[in-house]
């Protein structure tokens, strides 16, 4: 009994219509699908001669005739084995189909992805206008701030030059000021000077001159002994009042001849009229005058 043929599947009708259509529409694609259904049916065909070679034909069964047959032996039945099943040998494996490539599709945007394109690129070019603008604004103040930081810089030079210069005119007319203040100071104090050297030097010839008048009456009046000899010197002690008049004569140091003094002091107590000052001012608070008087013959 020859082995059931496991059942055969009709191949798709629509697999290969459509595989046609596609060769239709992509003409690079017709023989690759003529190759196709040839492998596909010879694939089959192998696979039906493969199964109908592997059927087992039955062997036959020999048997022998005895006239006494023995009794038979209770053997259990045997039961005839099934037949294996014919094993289908594999298919070789089937050669990959290379599928070629599908051409990329090529998408036509429509006007709203246009519009919107163009608005976009719009927006990007404005956006990357106003960025340069902003950034040619924040130079342009970044300029303008240096300038002005610039010009500060050189308005505080030149103050600070200025201030310098003033200061230093300033030291320098304080310092021809304070020498002219000195030598002005100098010029009055050396005019102070002559003019106190001058009074003084009058007021000395002017005490000098009275002292000398009275010395001279003194001397004139005195009668000195003859036996007094030498040159002695007696200094005498005279108090005027505030018109330069005399008020007394005293001896204030005696010269140690006792004669010569006795005779000066006569000659003072004698006198009743001083001579009086040129000038009693020039004697100014001078209320006490020393004279010596030297014995001379």
């Amino acid at each position: 009994m020859a082995a059931a043929l496991p059942p055969h599947k009709p191949a798709k009708p629509s697999t290969t219509g459509r595989a046609v259509l596609q060769a239709r529409r992509e003409p690079g694609q017709l023989i690759a699908g003529v190759c196709a259904i040839v492998v596909h049916i010879g694939f089959f065909a192998l696979i039906v001669f493969g199964v109908s070679w592997q059927v087992k034909v039955p062997s036959p069964i020999s048997a022998e005739l005895w006239a006494n047959l023995p009794p038979p032996e209770s053997a259990p039945p045997v039961r005839e084995s099934a037949p294996e099943p014919a094993r289908a040998e594999p298919p070789p494996p089937a050669e990959p189909v290379v599928k070629p490539a599908p051409a990329p599709e090529v998408s036509v945007p429509s006007k709203a992805d246009i519009a919107l394109k163009a608005k976009k690129e719009q927006e990007a070019k404005q956006q990357e206008a106003k960025r340069r603008r902003e950034q040619e604004e924040q130079a342009a103040r970044e300029m303008k701030a240096r300038e002005e930081e610039k010009r500060l810089d050189a308005k505080r030079f030149d103050a600070k030059r200025l201030d310098a210069k003033r200061q230093a005119d300033a030291e320098k007319q304080r310092t021809a000021d304070e020498a002219k203040q000195r030598a002005e100071a100098d010029r009055l104090r050396a005019e102070a000077d002559a003019k106190a050297t001058a009074a003084q030097a009058a007021r000395d010839k002017a005490i000098s001159d009275y002292t000398g008048r009275i010395a001279a009456l003194i001397r004139s009046r005195a009668n000195i002994p003859d036996n007094v000899t030498g040159q002695p010197v007696i200094q005498l002690r005279v108090r005027l009042l505030t018109n330069g008049n005399v008020f007394e004569a005293t001896v204030a140091n005696p010269s140690g001849n006792r004669a010569y003094d006795e005779a000066v002091e006569r000659a003072i107590n004698g006198i009743r009229q001083w001579p009086v000052p040129d000038n009693p001012e020039i004697l100014g608070r001078q209320r006490e005058l020393l004279l010596k008087i030297t014995h001379e013959r």
